[in-house]
């Protein structure tokens, strides 16, 4: 990957790389404020999106910005890139989160062009759960808010896989259409996310997205790492939950007595303006620096850290480390090995031992550490790590492994010199190593522990995955 240089002159190309819809929407910031930037005369540089942006919401968010098809002919000089909880990639890695919290907010204007152009319409006020699906929790939460408000469920299923009652199937509208839900949040006065509706230790997802219209109302995850998040219910815009009849109860109560959502608007305005005011100049100056141009860093509390020729900018509140993001008083040592049952004991049952990325976690017990898996080590596992979980171990055909250390990013960017333009990668598929050098013997071993079904299927699935 190569880098600008200070002998180098004119304008630098930049690539905004794209990898999911949550990508394009934290880049699409950015974009908007170095277009801005650009057109003032204080930054030479063309900036243009790749990626994957050929979806048609892609198009829409994009609307008039350019693409790398219309640079073909152009080198790129430098890539810019998201990192979050699928990894980064690129000359410059931005902690999602930064960009997340810096975005424009929307104007009453523009929230009432999206109702119009999605036909809502209510006199009562609007709750929007996200990632709906026909679940108990789901159903609950619905029955109780569709007497004082008109439901929008974003997600899956259909109306009548819910099995809700007349009086609320009349009020509830089901929308299974791919990549509107940042529309919906915006047009919502009380929005819930139905992924937040029962403690985890998955990483959060779309909370700065779904208090754009309202309040978010939410079970906090024990993974809560991400700038803007503390932030944001220190405000008053997300609410904190400490179960699922609680939430219901304060969703209730918001909606019957339902007065206007000014305060939390404002508080978040306010939230926003102050990430813009502190960090997008910082960014920019980041990215001045890698079009050679000699550009102090404005001060922040941004950690900005350099590896090779590779930059991350990240918020200390943050902590998008794939695996053990809170697991600090854990000697990895001993989680690599699976020895100790007395040392794993304290974990059982917590929820932050299960924040491990289990398919890595599988892969690093398999590919490195397999001569020390013994009938003792995994009746170990299946101590501290719940069964259900634990399925998820099992390591399908054809499933892309990282090339390297199992717990680094699974994304990397190739060299995109002049004549070498970004292209992505070949990934390696399978495990990384020669899995016939194990005896079958020793596998059908493991297969056998426990006499339980299920890590017997677990088993299988691995012994097929090379043996076939």
């Amino acid at each position: 990957m190569r880098m600008l240089t200070l002998t180098e002159t004119g304008t630098k190309n930049l690539l905004l790389h794209v990898r999911e819809l949550a990508d394009l929407y934290a880049l699409k910031t950015l974009y908007d404020y170095l277009a801005k930037t650009r057109a003032d005369g204080n930054l030479d540089v063309r900036v243009f999106f790749g990626g994957s942006i050929d979806s048609e919401r892609s198009r829409e968010v994009l609307q008039n910005a350019p693409t790398r098809d219309q640079f073909q002919n152009s080198s790129i000089d430098a890539v810019v890139s998201c990192y979050s909880d699928i990894g980064g990639g690129g000359d410059l890695e931005i902690d999602i989160s930064v960009l997340k919290n810096a975005v424009a907010p929307m104007s009453k204007e523009e929230k009432a062009e999206l109702k119009q152009r999605y036909g809502v319409k209510s006199k009562e006020p609007v709750l929007v759960i996200g990632y709906a699906s026909p679940s108990p929790d789901v159903v609950k939460v619905v029955e109780a808010a569709s007497k004082h408000a008109t439901v929008y469920l974003v997600g899956y299923g259909k109306k009548d896989d819910y099995h809700l009652s007349p009086e609320a199937k009349d009020k509830v509208h089901v929308v299974d259409k791919h990549g509107v839900l940042k529309d919906y949040y915006a047009m919502a006065d009380v929005a819930i996310n139905a992924n937040n509706l029962r403690h985890s230790s998955a990483p959060l997802h779309n909370f700065v997205e779904a208090t754009e219209g309202g309040r978010l109302f939410m079970i906090p995850f024990s993974n809560l790492a991400q700038y803007g998040y503390r932030q944001l219910v220190n405000a008053g815009v997300i609410a904190e939950c400490t179960d699922l009849g609680d939430l219901v109860d304060r969703v209730q109560d918001t909606l019957r007595n339902f007065d206007g959502n000014e305060r939390v608007i404002e508080a978040r305005a306010r939230h926003l303006t102050r990430t813009r005011d502190a960090y997008l100049p910082v960014i920019l100056a980041k990215i001045m620096q890698l079009a050679g141009e000699e550009t102090a860093l404005p001060d922040s509390d941004l950690d900005i850290t350099q590896t090779g020729k590779r930059v991350r900018i990240m918020h200390p509140d943050s902590n998008w480390g794939l695996v053990f993001s809170y697991m600090k008083d854990v000697d990895m040592p001993q989680i690599k090995t699976f020895k100790d049952s007395s040392y794993f004991s304290k974990f059982k049952g917590k929820q932050k031992f299960e924040c491990i990325t289990m398919d890595r976690l599988g892969s690093l017990i398999i590919k490195e550490k397999y001569s020390l898996i013994n009938e003792s080590n995994i009746e170990n596992l299946c101590k501290i790590i719940p069964m259900n979980n634990f399925e998820k171990i099992s390591l399908k055909k054809n499933k892309p492994i990282a090339d390297d250390d199992p717990f680094g990013d699974s994304f990397m960017l190739g060299d995109h010199s002049p004549d070498n333009p970004l292209k992505k990668p070949k990934r390696q598929t399978g495990l990384p190593f020669n899995f016939k050098e194990i005896p079958s013997d020793l596998l059908a071993k493991y297969a056998s522990l426990l006499g339980n079904p299920r890590l017997n299927k677990i088993m299988d699935n691995i012994t097929s995955c090379f043996y076939q």
